[in-house]
């Protein structure tokens, strides 16, 4: 969602630098890559929720898309539910069309503020597809890291964990904030001067 806002806006976005953690930039790869293995249980939480909240809003679904109460309690897979619901409610065609609209990979490049970008190998929602292929525009920062799962990142061991997102997302800003501070007092001294 914010490699979709910070392309669209790229000429005034409202920020002068992002870090963007863990996001699924192919939603149709990662949509898939839930449905496998120990990220089933991902999928289950994340379309159990989406459920609950659907069966709760089902007068104006029923109404606005002609779903019914047994369709949503029969879907299995995230995908589904996208094609069902989330895809027709907001304007798309269906699942594949969202998916394919929404994800932010091939919008990266048309992105024009710094953007730190960390995924991990191990990620649940992870694929290979999630992986820039192709280069990444000089504003870019990317942190591929082999181990983090989702949003984890931690380090060490279980009595002495390191949490990498702690050191390197401040590393980050360190360099923006440094630079913000002495144009800050540069102009207080250029103001007390007048």
């Amino acid at each position: 969602m914010l490699v979709n806002y910070l392309a669209k806006y790229a000429d005034h976005p409202l920020l002068n630098e992002a870090t963007i953690i863990s996001a699924p930039l192919d939603l149709a790869a990662c949509s898939k890559r839930i449905e496998r293995g120990f990220s089933k249980l991902y999928n289950s939480y994340l379309l159990g929720s989406l459920k609950q909240s659907a069966l709760q809003k089902l007068h104006l679904l029923e109404d606005k898309l002609g779903i019914d109460r047994e369709t949503i309690q029969n879907m299995r897979f995230l995908h589904q539910f996208d094609d069902a619901i989330t895809a027709p409610l907001h304007g798309f065609l269906n699942a594949r069309d969202y998916y394919q609209k929404c994800s932010g990979l091939p919008k990266l490049n048309q992105t024009s503020i710094p953007i730190n970008l960390i995924h991990a190998k191990d990620d649940p929602f992870m694929t290979d597809e999630v992986i820039p292929n192709f280069k990444l525009a000089d504003n870019i920062t990317y942190h591929l890291m082999p181990k983090g799962g989702h949003v984890g990142f931690i380090q060490g061991t279980p009595s002495s964990p390191k949490f990498w997102l702690e050191m390197v997302v401040p590393a980050f800003y360190d360099k923006f904030v440094s630079s913000i501070y002495y144009q800050d007092v540069n102009h207080d001294r250029t103001l007390a001067r007048n």
